[in-house]
């Protein structure tokens, strides 16, 4: 290493506009093993969204939010399991964090649903002051959480559209690689 500090990236941008296929297909290509989760949509046979999965980098998958999910915490439409993000996303956080082999904790994705949990709060700070890479996806909408890291110094905030999607995985694997 030569003593460039080696920013954390976040990866803002628009719903839909693929910030979670980018994530999955940057993982592959990371120099060095990665830990975290990610969420995909779930859609019934109509092709309508019902809810959102939350699945780690090592299978574990749960129901993070749906329409039919009975719970306290809402969001929109969606009742939230905020359990299912503490046994996952949470576990896998802290899992990447303690394993000596782990470089990158990767997030998909640091929003609405996943800050109803503080434990998710917590571990999100732990990791960006751990010595390891974080690489997320985070919400673009205003909130003092996640205004506060996207304003760290130690972040590289890249805001995905549909104009650069196709060069946005080389920009952020030339930052993780500089460091710059």
């Amino acid at each position: 290493m030569d003593g460039k500090p080696r920013p954390h990236v976040l990866i803002t941008g628009k719903p839909g506009v693929g910030k979670t296929t980018l994530i999955t297909k940057l993982i592959p290509r990371l120099p060095g093993q990665a830990a975290g989760f990610y969420t995909r949509e779930r859609r019934d046979t109509r092709g309508r969204r019902t809810g959102f999965e939350i699945a780690s980098l090592t299978g574990d998958r749960g129901i993070m939010a749906d329409v039919d999910l009975e719970s306290p915490y809402r969001v929109g439409k969606y009742g939230v399991d905020v359990e299912a993000i503490d046994r996952i996303a949470v576990q896998a956080i802290r899992c990447g964090i303690s394993d000596p082999r782990v470089i990158f904790i990767v997030m998909d994705e640091i929003a609405t649903m996943e800050l109803l949990s503080p434990a998710f709060r917590r571990i999100v700070l732990d990791a960006l002051t751990s010595p390891k890479r974080v690489i997320a996806t985070i919400q673009r909408r205003p909130d003092p959480f996640l205004d506060q890291l996207r304003s760290r110094l130690d972040v590289a905030l890249f805001s995905l559209t549909v104009e650069n999607r196709d060069t946005m995985m080389d920009r952020i694997l030339a930052v993780l690689a500089d460091g710059d």
